[in-house]
């Protein structure tokens, strides 16, 4: 399925999430932000839309200076937590072909 086709984002169209989400087993926060569906922040004690911070957002996540750029090779592994990492897949080079699995492992509770 291609999460980005029409069919599926008339569907996202409208949800609200929100902006900042909990870890669920550390308690540390995060942007929780997807520069495809995003198109709006809305300050719902305020009545506000602040949309003109979505690309000081963006930009800021792009040229962080902490990013990591990883250039695949046969057998490569990368593992991150979804809950607090901000990513965003590249598409491959015409020709190339990559395989990719997204594993997920439920919370637990200590």
């Amino acid at each position: 399925m291609n999460i980005y086709d029409e069919e599926l984002m008339s569907r996202m169209q409208n949800i609200r999430r929100p902006l900042i989400r909990t870890h669920p087993v550390t308690g540390d926060r995060a942007l929780y932000i997807n520069e495809k569906w995003l198109k709006e922040i809305v300050f719902e004690d305020r009545g506000e839309q602040a949309t003109q911070y979505l690309d000081e957002i963006y930009h800021t996540l792009e040229n962080y200076d902490g990013m990591i750029s990883h250039s695949w090779t046969s057998g490569d592994l990368l593992i991150w937590d979804n809950c607090l990492v901000s990513h965003k897949a590249v598409p491959s080079k015409v020709g190339d072909t990559k395989t990719t699995w997204r594993v997920i492992v439920e919370t637990f509770s200590e």
